[in-house]
């Protein structure tokens, strides 16, 4: 390993929430490795970023992807994915809505973007999910929306906010199978924690 492009979504940018607000850690991973591996990590996250503006990333990124220096690649993306348009939700439960990127396209986009990196001789590393505290998260979404509207959608479920989630990451695994990329498992440091959820943030994420 020579040195490395991240991309994805505020997962790699660094992005925590704090006292209402979005920051940018100085300390996010990407430099903590840096530090420790002696090696220059690109960062290309992007706060929102689905996989299906991965393609978009890489053609703003392809003078330093040629570079033989940068011949590892980081991918992280899913959580945005899976995610829904909850105002839309809240002002009409009763009608068909959809998340961001569905797990099909999701797979599919994700999977051709893995095999053209490592056709262009790129070893490739995915970053599976790091679990989301549902109940947290549902306060955030619902916040100055109509929660019982958000909740009737959910049937009454709020733990189907982490099942489906979950769903995401474990297409993550599959797809770095099917593409013979090796899957970085984050999901398993937080769950081997007692009382993990003090590692998330505010919006349970």
């Amino acid at each position: 390993m020579k040195n490395i492009i991240a991309f994805g979504d505020s997962i790699v940018k660094g992005v925590s929430l704090e006292d209402g607000r979005y920051r940018v850690n100085p300390q996010r991973f990407t430099t903590i490795l840096e530090d420790r591996m002696n090696i220059l990590i690109e960062n290309k996250g992007q706060m929102g970023a689905t996989v299906m503006q991965l393609g978009k990333a890489i053609k703003r990124s392809i003078e330093t992807l040629t570079k033989p220096e940068y011949d590892t690649i980081i991918l992280s993306y899913g959580g945005n994915d899976c995610d829904y348009d909850w105002q839309a939700i809240s002002e009409a439960p009763e009608e068909p809505h959809f998340c961001k990127t569905i797990i099909e396209q999701f797979t599919q986009e994700y999977k051709r973007i893995i095999l053209k990196l490592k056709d262009m001789g790129k070893q490739v590393f995915l970053l599976s999910l790091p679990p989301i505290d549902a109940h947290r998260y549902f306060r955030f979404i619902s916040r100055d929306r109509n929660a019982d509207a958000i909740l009737g959608w959910l049937r009454g479920d709020i733990s189907h906010l982490m099942k489906w989630h979950e769903m995401f990451n474990l297409a993550v695994f599959k797809i770095g199978a099917a593409a013979k990329a090796k899957v970085l498992d984050i999901t398993s440091c937080f769950f081997s924690k007692p009382n993990y959820k003090k590692l998330l943030c505010e919006d349970g994420i």
